[in-house]
C-alpha cells in the first residue's frame, strides 16, 4: 500500500514538474543542467515517459503490487514457520547454551562499576564495566544474530519477566539457566525493583555441591564463578530465589510475559528548543513577529529567518516544519 502511494505521489510530482517546465518555472529541489533540462537536485534522476500507450495504468500497477505483496507474505510466513521450527531443534538450542556460557565466562574479570574503585587502580581504567544484569545483556547482545532477537535496556527484573519457564528447585536446572533473587533494598528510601528482583546470576552446576555460578555479585569485584548462588548481600534481603530455564530465548523469543508490567521504551519528546517542538505557536516565531512590526512590516533582514538544506527532497520533513514556523527556505540557483 505504501508504495502504491508513493507511485502516486511521485506520477503527480512528475506531471506537475513537467507543467512548471512547460511554463519556465524550476520547482523547488530541481535545478537545470546545462541544455536547460530539469533534473533533481542531489537526488537520483527518474525518467518517465508519459506519453508511452505502452505504459500499463495504475490500476494495473497497483493490482500487480498487491498480488506479489500477497504472495511475499506468504512466503514470508512459511519461512517463519521453518525458522522457528529450525530454533527449536533440540541440538541447536544445546549449542546455543554452551555459546552462552562460553560467553558469559569470556567476561571474567570484569569489574562492576568504575565507581567503585580507585583512580588509580587497573580496574578502574577497564575499558568495560558489567553489573549482574549487564552481564546478561551483553552476552545476548553478542548472539543476536544467533539468537535472532537483541534484548531490551531493562535490568534483572525485565529479564526475570522474559523468561515464563521456572523450576521449584535448583536440581532441575541445567547449566546457562538463571537464578533471580527476590529481596528487599535496606537502605531506606531506595525504590524497589518491579517485582522486588534484585539480583541475576548464571548458573554452572559444578561446585562442592552443584550449586556453582558466575556472574557480577559484589560492587568492589569482578564478573567470576561463585561455589553457589546462595549468598548474603549488604544491600538487599532475601526473600526467595527464582530458578529460571532460558529455552525461552534459545528459542527465539524476547518478550515479556507478565501482564501487569509494561516494559516500554521512553518516547522522545522535543525540547522547547527543537524545531519539532510540538507547542501550535512559537514563542520564536512571535518575538520575530514583534521585531519585524517594530521595523515597518518585516521587509528588513533581520526581520526574516533563512534556511537552507542541501537536498530538499531528503530533507523534505524538515523544511515543511521550518516553514510552518515562518522560516523562509532559500532555494539554490
Amino acid at each position: 500500500d505504501q508504495l502504491a502511494q508513493n507511485d502516486e505521489t511521485l506520477q503527480g510530482t512528475t506531471v506537475q514538474v513537467a507543467d512548471q517546465d512547460a511554463q519556465g518555472e524550476v520547482p523547488v529541489g530541481w535545478c537545470r543542467d546545462e541544455d536547460g533540462k530539469l533534473k533533481p537536485i542531489r537526488g537520483e534522476i527518474i525518467a518517465f515517459d508519459l506519453n508511452s500507450s505502452e505504459s500499463s495504468s495504475l490500476q494495473d500497477r497497483f493490482r500487480n503490487f498487491r498480488l506479489n505483496k500477497m504472495k511475499a507474505q506468504r512466503q514470508e510466513a512459511i519461512n517463519s514457520k521453518k525458522k522457528q521450527e529450525e530454533r527449536q531443534d533440540p541440538a541447536r538450542m544445546q549449542d546455543l547454551r554452551q555459546m552462552f556460557i562460553d560467553r558469559c565466562k569470556s567476561y571474567y574479570g570484569i569489574p562492576y562499576a568504575k565507581k567503585y574503585h580507585q583512580p588509580d587502580s587497573e580496574l578502574y581504567h577497564s575499558s568495560k564495566f558489567l553489573d549482574c544484569c549487564g552481564l546478561v545483556r551483553q552476552v545476548l547482545r553478542d548472539m543476536k544474530n544467533e539468537l535472532g532477537f537483541s534484548p531490551g535496556p531493562w535490568n534483572q527484573a525485565y529479564q526475570f519477566d522474559t523468561l515464563p519457564i521456572r523450576y521449584e528447585t535448583w536440581k532441575e536446572m541445567k547449566p546457562g539457566d538463571l537464578v533471580f533473587a527476590e529481596g528487599e533494598y535496606v537502605k531506606p528510601g531506595m525504590k524497589q525493583q518491579p517485582g522486588n528482583i534484585v539480583h541475576v546470576e548464571v548458573f554452572l552446576g559444578g561446585g562442592s555441591e552443584g550449586k556453582s555460578v558466575c556472574g557480577a555479585r559484589w560492587n568492589s569485584g569482578v564478573v567470576q564463578e561463585f561455589d553457589s548462588y546462595e549468598f548474603a548481600a549488604k544491600s538487599w534481603t532475601l526473600t526467595r530465589w527464582h530458578f529460571c530455564s532460558i529455552d525461552t530465548w534459545l528459542s527465539g523469543v524476547c518478550k515479556s510475559f507478565n501482564p501487569d508490567r509494561k516494559w516500554k521504551r521512553k518516547q522522545w519528546v522535543p525540547g522547547s528548543r527543537s524545531i519539532f517542538h510540538a507547542e501550535e505557536e512559537d514563542q520564536m516565531a512571535e518575538d520575530m513577529q514583534d521585531e519585524e512590526g517594530e521595523e515597518g512590516g518585516g521587509t528588513g533582514s533581520r526581520g526574516v529567518r533563512r534556511f537552507f538544506v542541501s537536498d530538499p527532497i531528503k530533507y523534505r520533513t524538515v523544511a515543511e516544519v521550518l516553514e510552518r514556523k515562518g522560516w523562509q527556505q532559500v532555494i539554490a540557483n
